[in-house]
């Protein structure tokens, strides 16, 4: 009689609690409301990238989302910060929210730089690689 095959795990799940000591690893949403032009599109995109990989890379906005679509959706993804980037004619705003009940934090983006700005002012511009797949380490040893 033949043997009964076992199937073995083939999907790791990826433990962070294990990685940070038992805490756990913030998630966030970078979104924007109403119209924005292109260049905070890329404001975005580039905020998007910095906070990985944690962060939702892909994330499809429609007009027809609201705020309330996103709380809901925190829940579920296990989200706990979202970046929302907005424009009037008095200039961007960054909202930083702790989900999903604040507080809620303002800001008036005064100015900014792009990563494309930066590796086209740049002599030997450095392409990315594996930078953005690992989240950045912040050592705060004698800082005063």
């Amino acid at each position: 009689m033949a043997r009964k095959h076992k199937k073995r795990r083939t999907h790791v799940e990826e433990d962070t609690q294990e990685k940070t000591g038992g805490e756990k690893v913030p998630k966030s949403f970078v979104i924007r409301r109403g119209k924005v032009p292109a260049l905070v599109r890329e404001l975005i995109k580039d905020t998007r990238r910095m906070m990985s990989p944690y962060c939702a890379l892909k994330l499809k906005e429609r007009k027809s989302n609201n705020l309330k679509d996103y709380v809901a959706l925190s829940g579920t993804l296990g989200v706990s910060h979202m970046l929302c980037f907005s424009t009037t004619e008095l200039g961007t705003y960054l909202r930083l929210a702790k989900m999903p009940r604040g507080p809620t934090l303002y800001f008036k983006v005064e100015e900014y730089s792009l990563s494309k700005d930066i590796a086209a002012s740049q002599r030997r511009p450095h392409s990315p690689g594996t930078e953005y797949l690992v989240s950045p380490l912040i050592v705060l040893n004698n800082m005063q």
